[in-house]
């Protein structure tokens, strides 16, 4: 059986949240910027977090204000944070010496930003938390994988993990150790559609949980998703629901009733 593609709940989040580490003034700074487009939980220093206070899947990034002195309190929270929660950490960096930006890559930081560049902290939040492929798994396109052969589940599994910056069917091919038409014709043998569509499905479905998110343009969803275009996104999308994103936006993702 085909995978039976299925348009996803809208999301009840339309704003993403961040958790901003940082001296109040500072943290104003940083809220007065990002809002409406992000909520964010502010806090002077980790020991003022309560972990049981903030619930696992209402933070997508922490924002983190560094300078020379302050580092050396703050490196272990990092650290534990990036154990813990596996979360991106963006540092808004200010005045530190090469070997704390060295220092900040080592333990897991996945962004440095100058404090002095700050109206770039926004678009750099996108980036981060927008393009980390989404917990979509196959079931959510109706795909089984028991019954399938280990050339088959090694495609699957591979779209399902890098769908985002996959491109085509030679790269999936190449993993496999076969060559484009036989995997191919392996996903057709057992009914299902071919790995290219079935790549652009994923990257759809990345696409609509992002639908809902304020300031976020087509072109962002297009880009953030994978697709290497706006109009190869608005193509699909049309060709997949029969209605532009544009449209199905404003009949389906309503400002504050998800």
């Amino acid at each position: 059986m085909k995978s039976e593609f299925i348009a996803p709940v809208d999301s009840d989040r339309q704003t993403a949240t961040c958790l901003v580490i940082a001296k109040p003034e500072i943290s104003k700074k940083i809220e007065d910027l990002l809002t409406p487009e992000f909520f964010c939980h502010l806090y002077s220093s980790p020991r003022d977090i309560k972990e049981d206070s903030l619930p696992e899947h209402d933070i997508q990034c922490v924002i983190i204000h560094i300078t020379n002195r302050n580092f050396p309190l703050l490196k272990s929270s990092i650290e534990n944070m990036k154990q813990m929660r596996g979360l991106p950490i963006i540092s808004l960096i200010q005045d530190i010496d090469m070997e704390v930006a060295r220092v900040c890559g080592k333990i897991g930081v996945d962004r440095l930003i100058d404090f002095h560049s700050l109206r770039d902290l926004k678009n750099s939040i996108s980036d981060t938390i927008y393009q980390v492929p989404q917990a979509i798994s196959l079931q959510d396109l109706g795909i089984d994988m028991e019954r399938f052969p280990l050339v088959v589940k090694t495609a699957l599994r591979y779209i399902q993990d890098n769908y985002i910056s996959l491109h085509n069917v030679s790269e999936i091919a190449k993993l496999t150790g076969v060559n484009e038409g036989t995997l191919s014709r392996l996903f057709r043998k057992f009914d299902l559609d071919g790995p290219k569509r079935i790549l652009m499905q994923y990257k759809l479905l990345h696409a609509m949980t992002l639908m809902s998110r304020q300031g976020l343009s087509i072109k962002r969803i297009a880009e953030y998703s994978g697709f290497t275009s706006e109009k190869r996104f608005c193509e699909f999308f049309s060709n997949t629901f029969h209605v532009p994103p544009n449209q199905y936006r404003k009949q389906h993702v309503r400002s504050g009733d998800g």
